[in-house]
């Protein structure tokens, strides 16, 4: 099905207010399945790779698509040092991008704070004072803003989602994506 452009982002906070409402309910033992919906999610979209999974603009993005751009971008936060428990700052304008880089960070175990880029560059700053945060992603289109901040930033350049579904990771590819695992002394 497809999700229209304008209402998208509203469908994203739909479906997270459904999963808290899920994790609410749970009578499982969290720490014996580790990140139960961030698997359930990549599950999904490894088993369905060609089901469209958002409509922004023009754009039609795949399952596999959106995946292979989770993925990708988990492994780049990672191999800068982003990972369990990291406070990070999301300072972006909502489009697809967001939903990669919340899943991705998700992925890393990394804590994100959201960061709107309407607010002045002051509120800003107060924030990323107060908390301790050890990296800010930002869009390329704000490097104008996040130059004059005192905190590591991580700029992206738009992710380019292919209405041909040219960037398809094979399926058996998919299904092998590392998951985060349970701490042994937890």
């Amino acid at each position: 099905t497809y999700v229209p452009a304008l209402c998208w982002y509203q469908s994203i906070i739909q479906v997270r207010d459904m999963a808290c409402d899920m994790v609410c309910d749970m009578v499982c033992d969290i720490k014996s399945q580790p990140a139960p919906l961030l698997q359930s999610i990549l599950e999904n979209l490894a088993k369905h790779p060609a089901t469209t999974a958002l409509v922004y603009g023009n754009a039609v993005i795949t399952n596999a698509q959106l995946l292979t751009k989770i993925i990708t971008l988990s492994q780049q936060l990672k191999a800068r040092g982003i990972g369990k428990g990291d406070l990070t700052g999301v300072y972006m304008q909502r489009s697809p991008d967001v939903l990669v880089v919340l899943l991705a960070l998700w992925h890393c175990e990394a804590v994100y704070i959201p960061i709107d880029p309407d607010w002045p560059v002051a509120r800003t700053k107060e924030v990323l004072d107060q908390g301790s945060i050890s990296c800010l992603i930002s869009q390329s289109q704000f490097q104008h803003i996040t130059d004059r901040l005192a905190c590591p930033v991580l700029l992206l350049l738009p992710i380019q989602f292919h209405s041909t579904g040219n960037s398809q990771l094979p399926v058996a590819e998919l299904a092998a994506i590392p998951m985060p695992q349970p701490d042994a002394d937890a």
